[in-house]
């Protein structure tokens, strides 16, 4: 038995010595093209227009600077689109810019030409904003963190109250929070000469219960999203958690403004989708995710929002 054990070996080791590596060739795939634009009726469209690029890669990604953007309404091009370059500021990234702002309720098609590239298109509109009825302000803890004693760090838990449309599906995202700052100088140990809204901190909100399966905490944007899967026509208490850094020594904290976006559904699947797959990427044992997009002819996502407001006084 060994003796034939060993001639099969010594056969397959011949065999083995015989063979030549063989090259399959695998074709080179064209990075697909990615159009990405949030609108909303606050503000002109942006629409970055780059090259696909694997979730693992490190490299930069590839920016397409010579395309060609519009906006249809039913069937009619929407303004114009001018190419901005990267400036060192916010976002500092190339882009294209509309001279138009669009409006709530619209069906717009976004269109892309590239060279050698079939168009990009995709359709999205705008979300009736869902108003914020109320502001609670449960708490606001005040910590000293330095040694100089005047560089404060003010922490928010508060909740805002919305009333749901009933019958449809709507989507939000709670993003962040504006906190005006007022400036006052001291006269004889009193406050006086205050300068109201010298400056606007904006500050992310995050979830107080980052277990509830109805909320979904962003890792590529600020806040976090929800559905009104549970409550469906009803009025809803979303509780949520902000902070802010303010220098005690001349600067006020008097009020806090809240914004909620109503949003497509077609952005929440882009943004939540994102979102797992990101986190998916940290555990070996996730199943994979597949980023939700709306781009014909391409990867990306082209979906609209609407802002609601709404501010309260701080007490003092």
């Amino acid at each position: 038995m060994r003796q034939y054990l060993g001639m099969v070996v010594l056969l397959f080791l011949g065999l083995s010595s015989c063979l030549e590596p063989i090259d399959i060739p695998v074709p080179e795939q064209t990075p697909q093209a990615v159009a990405i634009a949030n609108f909303n009726p606050d503000d002109f469209i942006r629409v970055f227009v780059s090259r696909e690029k694997s979730v693992n890669s490190t490299d930069s990604t590839i920016y397409i600077t010579d395309a060609s953007v519009g906006i249809l309404l039913n069937d009619r091009v929407q303004g114009r689109f001018t190419f901005v370059p990267a400036k060192g500021e916010y976002p500092n990234v190339p882009y294209y810019r509309s001279n138009f702002k669009p409006r709530i309720g619209r069906s717009y098609t976004l269109a892309v030409e590239i060279p050698d590239n079939p168009p990009l298109l995709a359709t999205n509109s705008i979300p009736t904003p869902v108003p914020i009825e109320e502001i609670e302000v449960d708490s606001v803890v005040v910590d000293y963190p330095f040694l100089d004693r005047t560089t404060a760090v003010y922490t928010f838990f508060g909740k805002i109250k919305i009333f749901d449309p009933p019958g449809v599906d709507n989507f939000y995202h709670l993003a962040e929070v504006l906190v005006p700052i007022d400036w006052y100088s001291l006269s004889q140990g009193d406050t006086c000469c205050i300068q109201f809204n010298r400056d606007t901190i904006r500050s992310p909100v995050s979830i107080l219960d980052s277990q509830d399966p109805a909320f979904l905490a962003l890792i590529q944007e600020d806040g976090f999203v929800f559905t009104d899967r549970d409550f469906d026509g009803e009025a809803k208490r979303i509780p949520f958690r902000s902070a802010v850094t303010v220098n005690t020594g001349f600067e006020l904290v008097s009020r806090l403004q809240v914004e909620l976006r109503s949003v497509s559904g077609d952005y929440y699947r882009y943004h939540s989708s994102f979102t797992r797959q990101l986190a998916a990427r940290e555990s070996p044992l996730a199943e994979p995710v597949i980023i939700f997009d709306n781009v014909e002819n391409g990867l990306g996502n082209f979906s609209g929002y609407s802002i609601a407001r709404d501010s309260v006084s701080l007490a003092r």
